[in-house]
């Protein structure tokens, strides 16, 4: 008896075994089959693009949010494989594809990608209120007013005359692709924008790389060996933003401290009767700084430069006046101060020119030569340091 009830028992658990793995075998099939057909759609729909001359829509134009076959795909690492697959090959995606292009895209994201209900690439999260098209699902281009679908946002062709339809692409080169990541400020002039030529040309402009969202690299020929004396980034980019915002931090107390400093250069130009003289600036903050001579030297060239004076440039027992006195070129309330010396020495220039000399003023803590170049021939710009420029800034 007692055998009979064991030979029952491994009968039953026999048969729990083979339904437990019909049911594994079953839901296997059914995987492949579902992961193949949104495969073979991908290709399909790249076929119908390919054929379109006007390209297939960027990725980040997609509106997200739905996925039409009611997968989980932030889980399906096929999926992901071929996302990766047509990344790589620089393939545009149909309108069908959008749904899972933006939820492979929010893995790839850091997280603080700007998104409205419609996001676009390029495009401030303050302003995308102007890209979710009207009520027959048309966008209205920004200062032409010409009406297009908004399936042409962003597809790497210009359909408006102003550039607005294509933020996030380089398709047209005169249009702004402004950075994901904006630093903390209300002041628009500190925007961080690229022009859109620059957009996926494998140098990173913006801190966090943004402006590379295709991962393009340069060819081997022009990539630099060591970028840390260029200044350049190349692709793939690595996010310095970071780095950036302890900048603004450290200028902010520059800024704050250059203030203070500013208004003993006021009262200076009061005890000299000079605060009511616009040759020196507002209230004659510079009169100080036309006291001052400072001195830089550079390989074989040794500059001494006086603002309001004379700008001098000597190399080998040889020197040459590059300025004399000098008169606002621009004086703006955006603190952009610059002074013109003209009228030095034309020896050896194109056609006799005489040489001249721009000094940009920059808010600091002293009076400094921060650099020294020349643009043109015969033609320098100098950067110099002075709380004078710190004039009511900030940020």
């Amino acid at each position: 008896m007692k055998n009979v009830r064991k030979n029952e028992a491994k009968r039953i658990s026999l048969r729990k075994f083979g339904i437990l793995l019909f049911v594994v075998a079953a839901t296997f099939v059914m995987f492949q089959i579902v992961s193949v057909s949104v495969i073979s759609k991908s290709a399909e729909n790249q076929k119908t693009v390919s054929s379109n001359s006007k390209g297939g829509i960027d990725p980040s134009n997609s509106i997200g949010g739905i996925d039409p076959l009611g997968l989980d795909l932030l889980g399906n690492p096929k999926i992901l494989k071929v996302m990766e697959y047509l990344k790589k090959d620089k393939l545009t995606f149909s309108s069908n594809d959008k749904d899972i292009v933006q939820k492979t895209q929010e893995v790839q994201d850091d997280g603080s990608q700007q998104r409205g209900p419609r996001g676009v690439r390029g495009v401030l999260l303050k302003d995308t209120y102007l890209y979710q098209g009207d009520s027959s699902d048309m966008f209205h281009c920004l200062k032409s007013k010409k009406k297009i679908s908004m399936a042409k946002l962003n597809n790497n062709y210009c359909d408006c005359d102003d550039f607005s339809d294509e933020p996030g692409t380089s398709a047209c080169p005169n249009s702004r692709f402004y950075c994901k990541y904006q630093l903390p400020t209300k002041d628009t002039n500190r925007e961080l924008w690229v022009i859109g030529s620059r957009v996926n040309d494998g140098i990173c402009d913006c801190c966090d790389g943004s402006d590379e969202w295709r991962y393009v690299t340069l060819p081997p020929d022009l990539r630099l060996k060591d970028t840390s004396n260029h200044g350049a980034k190349q692709s793939p980019c690595v996010n310095n933003c970071d780095r950036l915002l302890q900048e603004q931090k450290n200028q902010e107390n520059i800024v704050n401290l250059g203030n203070k400093a500013r208004k003993s250069y006021i009262d200076f130009a009061k005890q000299h009767g000079m605060q009511n003289n616009n040759e020196f600036g507002p209230d004659g903050v510079f009169y100080k700084v036309s006291q001052t001579c400072k001195e830089l030297k550079i390989r074989e060239f040794v500059y001494i430069i006086c603002p309001f004076g004379t700008a001098k440039q000597s190399s080998f027992g040889t020197e040459h006046v590059i300025g004399r006195r000098g008169t606002w070129k621009t004086w703006t309330k955006s603190h952009d101060f610059q002074l013109l010396m003209d009228n030095g020495d034309s020896v050896q220039c194109p056609e006799n020119i005489p040489r001249t000399t721009t000094i940009i003023f920059q808010c600091g803590l002293e009076e400094k030569i921060i650099s020294i170049g020349e643009d043109e021939r015969c033609h320098y710009l100098v950067n110099w340091s002075s709380p004078a420029a710190c004039e009511g800034q900030y940020l």
